[in-house]
């Protein structure tokens, strides 16, 4: 692995770490020993124990929604979902079979391998388990156990999609680990082993085939649901791209960058504002930070990105004209005057500042000076003077066409830097729109007394800020967003035709979307078509409840009776199924909190990303809704 460390990374080392183990398992290329053929086929078992703790541990990650539903009631669970729960049936099996005592399996599970097909197993092993981990530095769960999403791939993480696709990929680990099984079962015992051992050898080896035939179910079950509802290879990909969740770096361009450079630069800072707008939100009603300065200087940065992403769009265009790709440079020519049309709305809310103010003062907040230092990367892209400041304004030269992007195969990065930081500003437009709004709920909104009306009599030099002039500012930051919204799906056209590397930012965004709109697996763990939920509905309703069943036992056939207890059976469900509504009105809670980081992802993180430091939120962080919802 290099670069950045991705949870594709990590599924793809696993994987190839299992196919090797399993091609070093014929007893014949091995080992000519046949003890060293009986220790490999006790590391096998040891491996593939380890690998069925693994993926039930993926496993209950996504069944823990469905943890409600009852088993009789699984025929109304999507496809997906039920998949997740025939699944956990099947490894419970397999687990059983390799351990049918409920103890530790062969020794202790931290025992290195003797065998190169154990080893493998190991490694495989690690890598599966980092895996998990990076995916849980996005989300976990509170001492409540109420869902915390850490980071704007949360929701992407928790999608129908992803999650089928995530269960795809481990699907291919059980398929691969019991085709290693059923091959170790085929080691025949040594002649010179006692009888008792020799039979004490083959009752393990009929386990672990009937093992590995269990796990095998874990494949069917979610081939089974790829059939029914499909997951496309762009959803696979959108699940290997997740990266750990460690945010960059904070630097400033120094100069001497070349136009890749700079457009790295303006990728990072634009996720540093992302995360940083996300964590901001809920301390607006009482953090110092939050000032009436701060938020006119982050409206004027977002100006500043604008105007120079349009800059760097009709660049783009007219280079892409000069190439031959008519369609792309009517693409960035329409993203380019959608980006004006969002710099004059954050001009306007920026203005809006001139008779707002807030009870602290002075202070730089944190999303300002990110935001400031995106417009500084974009002005570097746009203008053709190497050491562009804030300070020398708008009005410069900008760069050369042939200095942006010489080949056409320069052009998708800069389309993606681009596509990067006006995705940023609609974040950011979310997170102060959400600020203000709770500023002025705390009454920390205050306006020049001499431009309130003549009926407010107030003997000091501000008053409270009147609920229309907060509409109006609410108002600008939806308008400034929305606009940013309409240049950034421009640009998602344009990035998509040029296969620019932002078009997993365009899927996550979907992904994130559907999960907000009730399709992720929270939200969707009931199938939607009406004709098999009436057909499983009908089946529920003949099966006998609690009290008839009780009844019936007993030997009472009076239908007037069995009729009396159905309806106690029934009115007991409507009143669980009611309340249950109203306590999953909220948040939804989960079973299991965030697991601790292996070593082994420690060692295999740092190896993939050197000097960075994981970065945790002290507090449950509310999701955006940046574009629908401005």
């Amino acid at each position: 692995m290099t670069g950045t460390a991705t949870f594709g990374d990590f599924a793809a080392a696993a994987s190839n770490h299992l196919a090797r183990a399993v091609s070093l398992t014929d007893p014949v290329a091995t080992s000519r020993s046949g003890a060293g053929r009986v220790t490999q086929a006790a590391d096998i078992r040891r491996g593939m124990s380890r690998v069925i703790t693994v993926i039930s541990r993926y496993v209950a990650d996504i069944t823990a929604s469905t943890a409600r539903v009852r088993p009789d009631q699984h025929e109304v669970l999507t496809p997906w979902a039920r998949a997740a729960v025939e699944a956990a049936r099947a490894l419970k099996e397999a687990s059983a079979l390799l351990a049918p005592d409920g103890g530790r399996v062969f020794g202790s599970n931290m025992r290195p391998s003797a065998s190169a097909a154990g080893q493998g197993f190991d490694a495989a092993i690690s890598f599966m388990t980092a895996g998990r981990d990076l995916l849980h530095t996005h989300l976990s769960a509170d001492l409540d156990g109420i869902r915390v999403y850490r980071s704007e791939w949360a929701p992407v993480i928790v999608s129908v999609p992803v999650t089928g696709a995530l269960m795809l990929e481990f699907a291919q680990w059980a398929q691969i680990s019991a085709t290693g099984g059923l091959k170790a079962a085929e080691v025949k015992p040594p002649r010179e082993h006692r009888i008792s051992d020799s039979i004490e050898t083959l009752v393990a080896q009929r386990r672990l085939e009937a093992a590995s035939r269990a796990l095998l179910k874990v494949d069917v079950a979610v081939h089974r649901a790829q059939r029914r509802q499909p997951v496309s290879s762009a959803d696979v990909g959108l699940l290997h791209a997740i990266r750990a969740n460690v945010i960059p770096a904070h630097r400033l361009p120094v100069g001497w960058e070349s136009v890749a450079d700079l457009c790295r630069g303006t990728t990072e800072t634009a996720e540093r504002a992302r995360h940083i707008a996300r964590v901001v939100v809920p301390d607006a009603l009482w953090s110092p930070l939050l000032t009436g300065d701060s938020l006119r200087e982050t409206a004027a940065s977002a100006t500043a990105v604008s105007h120079h992403c349009s800059i760097v769009l009709r660049i783009l265009g007219a280079r892409a004209a000069q190439q031959g790709s008519a369609a792309v440079s009517a693409g960035l020519f329409q993203s380019a005057a959608a980006a004006e049309r969002a710099r004059d709305a954050w001009l306007r809310a920026a203005t809006m500042w001139n008779q707002l103010t807030t009870e602290t003062r002075g202070v730089t907040s944190p999303v300002a000076a990110e935001t400031a230092n995106l417009a500084l990367w974009t002005g570097r892209l746009a203008f053709a003077d190497a050491t562009w400041t804030l300070a020398k304004g708008p009005t410069q030269p900008a760069r050369p066409l042939e200095s942006l992007a010489p080949t056409p195969s320069d052009l998708p990065g800069v389309v993606a830097a681009a596509h990067q930081a006006c995705d940023a500003l609609v974040q950011l437009a979310a997170a102060d729109h959400q600020q203000v709004s709770l500023a002025a709920q705390a009454g920390r909104l205050h306006s020049p007394t001499r431009s309130l009306s003549d009926d407010v009599d107030i003997p000091h030099p501000f008053g409270r800020t009147p609920t229309g002039r907060v509409s109006l500012v609410l108002d600008a930051y939806r308008q400034a967003g929305q606009a940013s919204a309409r240049t950034t799906a421009a640009l998602s056209a344009v990035a998509q035709a040029v296969r620019a590397p932002s078009t997993t930012l365009t899927a996550a965004r979907a992904a994130a979307r559907a999960s907000r709109a009730g399709l992720g697996v929270d939200g969707a763990i009931i199938d939607p078509r009406p004709a098999d939920v009436e057909r499983a509905s009908a089946r529920i309703t003949e099966l006998p409840g609690h009290f008839e069943r009780i009844l019936s036992d007993l030997g009472v056939t009076d239908p007037a009776i069995l009729a009396r207890a159905s309806a106690i059976d029934l009115a007991g469900e409507e009143l669980i199924i009611e309340s249950g509504r109203e306590a999953n009105a909220g948040s939804m809670r989960i079973a299991q909190c965030a697991p601790a980081e292996s070593p082994a992802t420690t060692a295999l993180v740092r190896a993939a990303e050197p000097g960075a430091t994981r970065q945790v939120v002290a507090r449950p962080i509310p999701a955006l809704e940046a574009e629908a919802e401005l």
